[in-house]
């Protein structure tokens, strides 16, 4: 006799089979669809990487451009001055290479755009770097400043009538009641 529970097959072996190969069916059936998903991923991740190898070039081109202005800058200040380094060339070469990377920030603030007559009266007094400049920006802010509701005004359509107001009889009549000799 058998007993019951004891080296029966209850299909357990069968049911293992059958998953594996509706496994392999669903693969084969779907392999595009899985081919297409790892593809999708690895653009994803291509794609992210080209962003940051484009950000940091952009951020050197950033900086290349602004070394480059500054010394633009620094060039065309020495022009200015008549300095022999602003001379282009063969000439001005020997001076340009011996100077050193910091020699033009002395470490006095540049002029500020003035908005009051008070720090208008400093900024010529003190006369700090570029304050020429700076008094030409800030005279002609302050004389638009009482400008600007007008403008305003201008720009949004709101133009004031400059004529002489026209009364209908009964608004007339109703302002002459007061002063009989001026209206008759």
């Amino acid at each position: 006799m058998r007993m019951a529970g004891r080296g029966g097959s209850d299909g357990g072996g069968f049911v293992a089979v059958f998953l594996v190969l509706l496994g392999i069916s669903l693969v084969v059936k779907y392999i595009w669809w899985f081919v297409a998903a790892a593809a999708l991923v690895g653009l994803f991740f291509a794609g992210r990487a080209l962003a940051r190898h484009l950000d940091e070039r952009r951020e050197l081109a950033d900086e290349k451009e602004f070394a480059l202005r500054r010394r633009a800058d620094r060039q065309h200040r020495w022009m200015l001055s008549g300095d022999s380094r602003a001379v282009y060339g063969p000439e001005g070469a020997g001076p340009m290479r011996a100077i050193s990377p910091d020699e033009d920030d002395d470490g006095r603030p540049l002029a500020a755009i003035a908005r009051t007559d008070g720090e208008l009266a400093v900024l010529v007094r003190d006369k700090p770097p570029c304050w020429e400049q700076a008094l030409f920006a800030s005279v002609l802010l302050q004389r638009q400043a009482p400008l600007l509701p007008r403008l305003r005004d201008s720009e949004l359509g709101f133009t004031p009538a400059h004529t002489i107001p026209v009364f209908s009889g009964r608004n007339w009549r109703a302002g002459c009641t007061g002063s009989s000799t001026t209206c008759c």
